[in-house]
């Protein structure tokens, strides 16, 4: 693959957009980190289990930002696999010669190839599973991993009680209906078995493990803020300074001991295996 030029490209639908640089890029190391925490893995058992030391596989990452699933996971696959990273924008692609061999990543038009949570409009997904499927051998697993909402708000602390929840809880959902996802809800993701059901797949498990442990709220809260911040970049310019007031009143609530993170889960399934004659 030759090495990306940074863009932005015309059809990024990406709710961030244009703010691709290292500050976003250490926000979503955190939040791997912290999906990592929560589960205790990146990619799930089953799918593990699967795999086979004499028999080489091709994974996929869409939406793999700067590759951080796969150069975590890359060397653990069987010997002469290859993986593959994609997204709407190079721009947090490590540089080529970094990359291990038999991994490679590459650009894709969000307006045709739908690949990740905000192209799903009109609360559907579909056109995002059918791209996905494409990918997929017959036997090959689908994992799809993302944050569910609503935002949960952790708590005041127990030993000083100097905040209220519900305070935060105002202020989150006042800031997030300003900030407001072009085109998009996430109803869709409450109903994701069925609809990898509906596509096909089969062996359908979901990972649903509540609220983060208690000990890593704080991280949950400061990454939860560090996205808010890179928010106050989108959006008309006449409201930023009315969102910035928000996020800098959360900023007091999270210094106080109440924290905003919203839970993650994951949906595995597998493609029907090929009928043998």
């Amino acid at each position: 693959m030759e090495t990306a030029t940074p863009i932005e490209s015309t059809n990024d639908v990406y709710f961030l957009k244009g703010t691709r640089g290292p500050h976003a890029a250490i926000r979503l190391m955190v939040q791997h980190w912290l999906y990592k925490d929560h589960f205790g893995w990146n990619l799930h058992p089953t799918i593990r289990a699967s795999f086979s030391s004499d028999r080489p596989i091709r994974m996929a990452d869409i939406a793999t930002g700067q590759a951080t699933f796969l150069m975590e996971e890359h060397p653990h696959l069987p010997p002469g696999s290859q993986s593959f990273g994609f997204d709407i924008s190079p721009n947090m692609f490590p540089a080529t010669d970094t990359l291990p061999p038999g991994m490679s990543l590459h650009l894709v038009d969000a307006a045709s190839e739908p690949f990740n949570s905000p192209a799903c409009k009109n609360n559907d997904p579909r056109p995002f599973l059918r791209n996905a499927l494409a990918l997929l051998k017959p036997g090959g697993y689908l994992q799809w991993t993302d944050v569910f909402t609503p935002t949960h708000i952790l708590g005041a602390s127990t030993e000083t009680n100097k905040t209220n929840p519900s305070v935060s809880r105002g202020l989150l959902d006042s800031l997030l209906a300003k900030i407001g996802f072009p085109g998009w809800e996430d109803a869709w993701m409450n109903h994701l078995p069925s609809l990898f059901e509906e596509a096909g797949l089969r062996e359908i498990e979901v990972v649903q493990l509540g609220v983060p442990r208690r000990e890593m709220w704080s991280s949950w809260g400061a990454n939860t803020l560090s996205y808010l911040r890179e928010s106050l970049g989108t959006g008309d310019k006449e409201g930023k300074g009315e969102r910035e007031v928000l996020v800098e009143e959360l900023e007091r609530e999270y210094a106080g001991g109440v924290y905003a993170a919203s839970e993650p889960r994951v949906v595995v399934g597998r493609m029907a295996e090929r009928a043998r004659l």
